[in-house]
């Protein structure tokens, strides 16, 4: 192809090649849920399972969430101490990211994981964009451009 005179090469990709990709990081580059100790999944699911329920209230997707220590006790029931306990591993192995405030004490997550791997224990590799969001962005994208 040719932008402004000069040939640029690029490659082609099908959404096909990024399922392709995608399954293929999973394999290579995927953790398991195995190994977060018993207490950290669980805690895992229920935050994940508050997220989802936030993420569908406000109509936004799951990446756009945040949420805190307290949200956590408040929906689980989990002391402050358990809560703590298990967080840590989660940020750790990236199933959570941490955002703190601007006075550097607040704390709050945003949740990476997305249930992969939940009912087959198969590996996940966190932060792929599957192909049904790649979907989604180029209909938004489509419904953006003026007609005419």
């Amino acid at each position: 192809m040719e932008v402004d005179g000069t040939p640029v090469e690029y490659i082609e990709v099908t959404l096909t090649d990024i399922e392709t990709a995608n399954r293929l990081a999973n394999v290579v580059l995927g953790q398991s849920m195995d190994e977060l100790v018993k207490p950290s999944r669980t805690l895992l699911s229920k935050i994940y399972e508050m997220v989802k329920e936030q993420a569908e209230q406000n109509n936004a997707p799951i990446d756009e969430i945040f949420f805190t220590r307290r949200m956590i006790r408040e929906y689980t029931g989990w002391s402050d101490w358990q809560v703590r306990a298990h967080i840590k591993q989660l940020e750790e192995m990236e199933y959570i990211g941490v955002r703190t405030s601007s006075r550097g004490k607040e704390y709050s997550y945003i949740l990476t994981y997305q249930g992969q791997g939940e009912e087959h224990q198969e590996r996940c590799y966190l932060n792929l964009t599957s192909v049904a969001q790649i979907e989604t962005l180029i209909n938004r994208e489509d419904e953006a451009l003026p007609r005419g």
